[in-house]
């Protein structure tokens, strides 16, 4: 069998050219609605929706979104593609909205966004376009009482925004009061104020079924913000993600004992932690490594450790098997056999085998991921 050094990067979250988190209210036929969105890519948006009904019920609905540009380059459209209510106290149904943009033809600047129900879309009626109170997110309003808007604390969204809010205050040692914060995307040159609280217009009390926002009111922001810029972003700030911590998880699976290639194995694991090492402390960047080498080398064991594995939302996971590999005769799937033996006179069989593309799987489980894969 060949000996073969595979280092497999799984960069966890959000990839390059859209990281934004935006916070979007407006009002309908009286009703005050509250929008969170989550833009993780072009083809993977999506944003929470609360508000209350008429008896003062509070409803959360989620929708996923595909962000598009039409061809002349002159329209952004964010098209609600499925939407179901999370939290449903009134049995209502819901009417989809959808977004978008439009370049100016004076300044070739995009403005927006403005909302249209898919109902006033699909009869062409145009009059019912709104235009929302629309804000990139400052990650000091993420807190439990700004996430349990739109969130049940057991989701793991939640957890994860929630350990990014921590990490920042701690970071800035923001003393700043949660209901008002400066809004940055502000066009004019004012300096306006945001107010990241919710108010039902009903009632001072949230009945979002152990959501606990009781107390959770204020006036929302008369202020409207249109975002403006020429190259096609729906962001007219830097990225939100720019603040989020970012941690480097090394995951180091080695057969550092097997007598043919243990010591060459060890070699490997020097090398590469050693470099990941220097290159985190280059940057200023958490390192968390784990080592499954020696008689903890086992099948048993990486699925363990990939089970309780939860890695943050902006963070990058390097995974290095180092060791025997095969293939299987009858095998269709490209990614290689991971020998899982320590020892020769161990039995090939699925307690000691598992394959690559496995370990893939298990990882992108933790949330949404792009991946680098090299051997």
């Amino acid at each position: 069998m060949k000996n073969f050094l595979i280092v497999f990067l799984l960069f966890i979250g959000i990839n390059s050219t859209a990281q934004n988190l935006y916070d979007i209210r407006w009002t309908s036929d009286g009703t005050e609605y509250y929008g969170f969105m989550v833009f993780f890519s072009e083809e993977d948006v999506y944003m929470r929706t609360g508000y209350y009904s008429a008896d003062n019920a509070y409803n959360l609905v989620h929708s996923e979104y595909k962000y598009s540009i039409d061809e002349s380059g002159d329209v952004i459209t964010m098209v609600a593609t499925s939407s179901e209510f999370v939290q449903n106290e009134t049995n209502d149904t819901w009417d989809p909205d959808h977004l978008f943009w439009y370049k100016d033809e004076t300044t070739q600047e995009f403005v927006g966004p403005y909302i249209i129900s898919d109902s006033d879309l699909a009869a062409e009626n145009y009059d019912n376009i709104i235009e929302p109170e629309f804000v990139e997110v400052d990650m000091a309003w993420i807190n439990a009482e700004y996430l349990q808007f739109f969130y049940y604390t057991d989701e793991y969204d939640y957890s994860i925004l929630l350990a990014a809010g921590q990490d920042y205050a701690e970071e800035n040692s923001t003393e700043t009061n949660v209901s008002t914060f400066q809004n940055e995307n502000s066009t004019g040159s004012n300096n306006n104020q945001y107010n990241s609280s919710f108010s039902n217009g009903n009632s001072n009390s949230d009945s979002n079924g152990g959501n606990s926002n009781n107390g959770n009111t204020g006036n929302t922001t008369s202020n409207t913000n249109s975002t403006t810029n020429t190259n096609g972003n729906i962001s007219g700030s830097s990225s939100i993600y720019g603040n989020l911590p970012v941690k480097v998880h090394l995951v180091v699976v080695a057969n550092t004992i097997i007598s043919d290639i243990g010591s060459s194995t060890l070699i490997d694991v020097n090398n590469i932690v050693g470099e990941i090492t220097g290159i985190t402390e280059v940057l200023g960047v958490e390192l968390n490594k784990t080592l499954i080498t020696d008689k903890q080398f086992t099948k048993k064991n990486v699925e363990t450790f990939m089970y309780g594995f939860k890695p943050g939302l902006n963070d990058i996971v390097i995974f290095l098997y180092s060791g025997h590999g095969y293939r299987f005769s009858n095998q269709t799937e490209k990614y290689p056999q991971l020998d899982m033996r320590y020892s020769e006179y161990q039995a090939i069989d699925d307690g000691a085998t598992m394959n690559l593309k496995q370990v893939f799987d298990e990882i992108v489980k933790k949330g949404r991921a792009s991946e680098h894969c090299s051997w």
